[in-house]
């Protein structure tokens, strides 16, 4: 029996032996993969940080961009009013203008009435009384 318990201890000695090996290799690669899951970690922080940093900078240039636009909004609302007061400027200007030209005709008229066909003459008073007729008529359909 005692070569047999040897053998049994030895076969022991030897499955303990092959299952702390195997423990240790388990445990290496456990180890390993702890150290990969760290390094991982390390490089998503890292990554984390260099997103936050992008996006600060394109909130900044948001911002910028936001500001900007506002501005130039104003702009052209202050253009606006502008364009708007130089277009009521030109309708009066436009009417006084009318307002001239018609007096200056109306003036015209009776220089050539006056002038060239005095009404003592029977031609002077045909033509001022078709001249009054055409007045008259002008002034209904305005």
């Amino acid at each position: 029996m005692n070569g047999d318990e040897s053998q049994d201890w030895r076969r022991l000695a030897e499955d303990r032996g092959r299952a702390l090996a195997e423990a240790e290799k388990t445990c290496q690669a456990w180890m390993k993969t702890a150290q990969m899951a760290e390094e991982w970690a390390d490089q998503l922080g890292r990554v984390r940080q260099w997103l936050q940093e992008q996006l600060l900078a394109q909130s900044r240039e948001l911002q910028d961009a936001h500001r900007q636009r506002e501005q130039t909004l104003s702009e052209l609302l202050a253009l606006h009013e502008q364009c708007e007061t130089a277009k009521k400027e030109l309708v009066q200007k436009s009417e006084e203008l009318s307002r001239l030209e018609q007096s200056r005709g109306l003036r015209l008229v009776r220089w050539v009435r006056r002038r060239l066909l005095p009404p003592q003459t029977l031609r002077g008073r045909l033509v001022a009384k078709s001249v009054r007729v055409t007045l008259s008529l002008l002034r209904r359909s305005a």
